[in-house]
């Protein structure tokens, strides 16, 4: 099973008009994913407060945000649970590498179609 759905991307792409955007946008994203989830690991143990929680939550938000939007709804459903308190930061990051993988193989069928992008 895939844990991006290519049409999604190829959607986006039709709604933007532009294939390119769609190969940066997934670039970008794919980017910023490691410190993403580097932030999943902050201990709210160490934090006092209401805002205890707020960096694990935002890391989760944006996570499950990116997600949504590039095809990935695994990655983002366990983003969700983190980002309401639930779920496991590991599942986070199985579901993340699964879904890297799947960016990564469509970048480069994007890639192959139009060496523009590169």
């Amino acid at each position: 099973m895939e844990a991006v759905d290519r049409a999604v991307l190829e959607r986006l792409a039709d709604e933007l008009g532009d294939h390119e955007a769609v190969v940066e946008i997934v670039r970008g994203y794919l980017d910023l994913l490691p410190s993403r989830l580097d932030e999943l690991d902050i201990d709210p143990a160490t934090e006092t407060g209401d805002e205890a929680t707020r960096p694990r939550r935002l890391a989760a938000h944006t996570l499950k945000s990116g997600a949504m939007l590039l095809g990935a709804s695994a990655l983002a459903g366990a983003a969700e649970q983190v980002e309401h308190g639930g779920g496991s930061v590991e599942a986070v990051r199985v579901e993340a590498r699964s879904a890297a993988r799947d960016w990564r193989r469509w970048l480069a069928n994007a890639l192959a179609r139009n060496p523009r992008h590169q």
